[in-house]
């Protein structure tokens, strides 16, 4: 794993740059691995590495609202309800500029 990461790596950084769609992509077979581990404060760590990136993801955009779903878990699992409940109000925020209020899958964000 640790290998195809880092060929993955380099042809990304080397085509796209650092600071690159595809880059946040690695990042989240990462962060996919740290949450089977359970490890939130690291979840929590690199989601929000990525989101304060503006160019990487835009601002509205569904892959946004998807970490913004896994942020809001991790601060729950962290007992974080705060930061929780802003995360889950961002996402639902996008989904509803991008999708509109009749989409299902809006309406299955209104529900968490």
């Amino acid at each position: 794993y640790r290998k195809k990461k880092r060929v993955l790596d380099a042809k990304i950084t080397r085509y796209y740059g650092s600071d690159h769609y595809y880059s946040s992509k690695v990042e989240l077979v990462e962060i996919d691995t740290e949450i089977l581990q359970g490890e939130w404060e690291k979840v929590i760590r690199d989601i929000n590495r990525v989101l304060s990136k503006a160019n990487v993801i835009p601002m509205i955009h569904l892959d946004r609202a998807h970490l913004l779903d896994i942020l809001n878990r991790a601060y729950i699992e962290t007992e974080n309800y705060d930061l929780a409940e802003q995360a889950i109000e961002n996402s639902t925020i996008i989904k509803e500029r991008l999708l509109g209020k009749n989409a299902p899958l809006y309406h299955m964000q209104l529900l968490d």
